[in-house]
């Protein structure tokens, strides 16, 4: 079954639910003072799609319940990477011994193309400021040529590069004819998972619990403390470890008038990818077990008459890799014996002073799987009505944009998932119509 029309569908189904909803509900009870809820959306990273993502919460259900749909759409671009797990020789032009002759050396790693993937979460009030909640995560990848994933093609990132910052294709992604599938993780067993864009992919089912601790709250301002835990069980025998973790935070939040208000909130995460061994594990690739991490959220909201509202976000995520730092990446496969797979290789590899340099793409692809990942985004979420009665509709766009973790510094690359778009539609689930 095709990811698209699958999780399209379902959406469609699921709008249908949300506009036939609302505006007949009795309306909520009007608090003080209340938090904007981050956009809790992952990125779309090729290495992390079989692993657990902690929640984001900034702000307390206003109702009892609530279940959310979110499409995301993420490009790719990591043409091919190899690490290295051994000694390397003596041989000062070729250290790394040749791939055929011990595979379990080393691990390959390639993704090119998008990678779509869908969420299922579903929240609940269950005491004093406590929610329980769940989550289904699916994915599938793409070339990019769907109209669906438009926003995260590489002809769309190019045109963006040219007709905005006048660089014609930058990165080479055109010339090597990139907006391709070509999913391919070899672990040191030497098996390989290959991704197919005509299947649907399990990734992990999430349990958790959030608190959320007052410390200020009146007409004006209002300041939370907030602590959440999280399990994920892996659907896919790519990964055969359940993970734990937990994460936590403030948000605080200051009414600027009647109509408006800010919240900034900030956390930070940490989480063990090897908490339990539920299966045998066949691939011996994720070996990274324990990982931190951190979010931030700046949001402003406006509010309209019959309880609408209007908001802006800019968020940051951080997290630390699923490869452990104790191999040696070669971005060079065809160094260790690999084809090399590219049109116009000369457009990938650059060659400096004689010597073997390294372009934008090929350092970002290597860094990535040392150094963690970073993003930027940007939401913008409507509601129609009264909040904890009337559904949420946000669109939200992501970029790999660095500000710890990276070596080039705040603004760096890490390419791991290049840039994002998507869609996502939240409403209560106790408020129903009357008949």
């Amino acid at each position: 079954m095709k990811f698209g029309r699958f999780f399209i569908g379902y959406a469609l189904f699921f709008a249908s639910r949300v506009l036939a909803q609302d505006e007949v509900c009795e309306p909520a009870p009007v608090k003080p003072l209340s938090h904007i809820q981050a956009l809790d959306t992952a990125p779309a990273e090729p290495t992390r799609l079989f692993n657990m993502r902690l929640p984001f919460r900034t702000a307390q259900l206003p109702g009892k319940d609530q279940i959310s749909v979110d499409f995301h759409s993420g490009n790719a671009w990591n043409p091919g990477v190899a690490v290295f797990y051994g000694t390397p020789g003596s041989d000062p032009t070729c250290p790394w011994p040749q791939y055929s002759s011990d595979p379990t050396q080393y691990k390959i790693y390639k993704a090119d193309g998008v990678v779509r993937t869908g969420t299922l979460k579903y929240l609940r009030q269950i005491g004093n400021k406590l929610e329980l909640n769940a989550a289904l995560k699916m994915f599938g990848v793409a070339g990019g040529t769907n109209w669906a994933d438009f926003l995260s093609s590489d002809r769309f990132i190019e045109g963006a590069h040219k007709g905005i910052f006048g660089m014609d294709d930058p990165f080479y992604r055109l010339k090597n004819k990139l907006n391709q599938v070509d999913f391919q993780f070899t672990g040191q067993t030497g098996k390989t998972l290959t991704l197919d864009d005509s299947k649907l992919y399990m990734g992990v089912a999430e349990v958790g619990a959030t608190k959320f601790v007052d410390i200020i709250h009146n007409d004006k301002v209002l300041l939370t403390m907030i602590v959440s835990a999280a399990a994920g069980v892996p659907l896919h025998e790519f990964n055969p470890y359940v993970s734990g973790g937990g994460m936590v935070g403030t948000s605080s939040t200051v009414r600027v008038n009647p109509k408006s208000k800010v919240t900034a909130a900030l956390a930070a995460s940490g989480q063990s990818d090897q908490m339990i061994k539920a299966r045998k594990d066949q691939y011996l690739f994720l070996d990274k077990n324990w990982r931190g991490g951190y979010r931030m959220m700046f949001a402003h909201q406006v509010d309209f008459k019959k309880g609408g509202a209007f908001s802006t976000a800019v968020s940051f995520q951080g997290i630390t890799p699923t490869l452990s730092k104790d191999g040696k990446v070669i971005a060079r496969m065809e160094r260790i014996g690999i084809p090399n797979q590219f049109e116009h290789p000369e457009f990938w590899y650059a060659v400096e002073n004689g010597g073997e340099g390294l372009n934008t793409g090929e350092q970002d692809s290597r860094d990535a799987l040392k150094t963690g990942s970073e993003y930027l985004g940007l939401d913008f979420s409507y509601r129609p009505g009264t909040e904890g009665r009337s559904p949420t509709i946000s669109v939200y766009v992501q970029e790999d944009w660095a500000l710890f973790m990276a070596s080039p510094g705040f603004g760096g690359s890490n390419n791991m998932q290049d840039w994002a778009a998507g869609v996502s539609v939240s409403m209560p689930v106790s408020c129903r119509p009357k008949r």
